[in-house]
């Protein structure tokens, strides 16, 4: 979680950087020229990376090391070639893809220097799945820590001189194939010290495995992946480069709730699959940390909400006008995270039912897409926004239907609705304060936020949606922070006095 925290937290600033010296229009160009990076970037995930991680941790599980040699040759060379397919024919289709889809020459070279990227995202995305695998989390920290260290200086110091777009991608594409290179040496390490193949399970052998697991999986990510790419291109065909620009400003701020729910997620995909066949120690994972996420991130959507004009003027100026209003519909989207929307996706691919996975993204796109095609040209951004915020929203309610009907797990929907009427508290007191007092943008941002922190922690307090075996939970999860765990001791030993014995 550190190690995410900080490469995303990195990453922000130098985005940040970028898009207040590039402007509204020319970061909504730059946003326009990855649009086909993306969508083949989604083609390149052949499910390859989730069956690495699955199966990598149950063969551990199983002490089988020789099968995890096979596995990480078999994956790296699907990997690697499905890479390179997808580079050599994003660069070269790069003047069509300008000229004919999007109508703007100017993309030409924007297109063909991104392309290089796919072979770093290939490299990271094998060396990550491999290191999760395998459960060395501080491994895969310093992969992202250097991509986002690297992409957060080189970006802006070439934007800085002068070369505008062009060099925010030089910067992202060197950044990727550094740490792409960096993690693949890490691979290789771990391969080292596995047992040659010994055991008679083939390359073959092995590829049917991760392919027959992996298909649905990779037809969840392709339709997934082509849905925001779609109305991505219907925003570009119907909205200016400013208004994309602007939307593209305020959906950085995700990464705020991302910083808790990216973690989480990782780590809960290989401890559900050793996790698959007892039950109960299944269902208290999936609960507890459902409930601990919506505890911590629904005050932070509560204070971005209420305090977007503060956060827009202090880290944009006044050159996105619209990014506030954007960023506070954008919030919507993670609501859900607080009621099981993080852990679905891992539960059901953790368990061996990606077809019920698959389902559940179709379900998603299709609402999404049909929602887009009306709402994007009349509406334009916020239309974007809705359409996805329902289609995810919809397929999400069928996911955890599935799992409640056939794995007899259920989120604690009682604590979710204190902590979400906890956090609507501290965020009316906040919006309160902050028409009322005329400061400057800083002030009412850190004043704002501390207030909406501190009425967040009494309402959940008052409303019992934290008790006494939470907190004890909470402590023992937090003595895994290493150097953290102290201040957080501190923390909770002012906070407990406050429970009933």
């Amino acid at each position: 979680m550190i190690g995410k925290a900080a490469s995303i937290f990195v990453q922000f600033l130098g985005v940040i950087f970028v898009a207040r010296i590039l402007g509204a229009t020319s970061f909504g160009i730059l946003s326009i020229a990855y649009i086909p990076i993306s969508l083949a970037a989604i083609l390149m995930n052949t499910g390859i990376n989730p069956a690495l991680i699955k199966y990598l941790s149950q063969y551990r599980l199983d002490d089988k090391p020789q099968h995890r040699r096979t596995l990480i040759e078999t994956g790296a060379a699907i990997n690697f070639t499905a890479g390179t397919i997808l580079t050599l024919i994003t660069h070269l289709s790069s003047p069509f893809i300008a000229e004919t889809i999007f109508g703007q020459p100017e993309l030409i070279p924007l297109i063909r220097l991104y392309s290089l990227i796919l072979i770093g995202q290939t490299l990271v995305n094998t060396a990550n799945s491999v290191l999760v695998g395998y459960e060395r989390m501080e491994l895969r920290s310093a992969v992202d820590i250097i991509y986002s260290l690297l992409r957060s200086i080189a970006g802006p110091v070439l934007v800085y001189l002068g070369w505008g777009a062009l060099g925010a991608v030089s910067g992202n594409v060197a950044s990727q194939l550094v740490a792409g290179l960096v993690g693949f040496i890490m691979v290789v390490a771990i391969w080292r010290s596995e047992p040659e193949r010994l055991d008679g399970f083939t390359h073959l052998e092995c590829a049917k495995l991760m392919l027959v697991y992996g298909y649905p999986l990779f037809l969840s990510s392709l339709i997934g992946g082509v849905t925001p790419n779609i109305t991505s291109f219907l925003l570009a065909m119907y909205v200016s480069p400013e208004y994309i620009g602007n939307y593209q400003a305020a959906t950085r701020f995700g990464v705020l709730v991302t910083f808790f729910t990216v973690p989480i997620a990782t780590v809960m995909f290989p401890l559900f699959s050793k996790l698959e066949k007892q039950v109960d120690a299944l269902r208290a994972v999936f609960v507890n940390s459902v409930k601990y996420v919506g505890l911590i991130i629904y005050p932070i959507i509560a204070a971005i909400i209420i305090l977007a004009p503060q956060i827009v003027s202090v880290l944009y100026g006044q050159g996105y006008p619209y990014a506030d209003n954007y960023l506070r519909l954008y919030m919507f989207t993670f609501l859900a995270y607080g009621l099981g929307m993080v852990g679905v996706g891992s539960l059901l691919a953790a368990t061996g039912n990606t077809r019920v996975y698959f389902y559940d993204v179709l379900i998603n796109s299709v609402v999404t897409l049909s929602l887009g095609v009306m709402l994007i040209p009349r509406h334009g951004v916020p239309g974007l926004i809705i359409s996805s915020i329902i289609g995810s929203l919809l397929g999400f309610i069928y996911g955890l239907h599935w799992i409640r009907k056939n794995l007899d797990i259920t989120p604690d929907y009682v604590t979710a609705l204190k902590t979400i009427l906890a956090a609507a508290s501290a965020g009316f007191a906040t919006h309160l304060y902050a028409n009322t007092v005329q400061l400057n943008p800083w002030t009412e941002l850190l004043t704002g936020g501390a207030l909406c922190i501190l009425i967040y922690i009494a309402s959940v307090l008052i409303l019992g949606a934290l008790k006494q075996e939470d907190l004890d939970n909470l402590e023992n999860i937090s003595r895994g922070l290493g150097p953290i765990y102290p201040i957080i001791k501190k923390i909770y030993t002012l906070i407990r006095p406050l429970f009933k014995p």
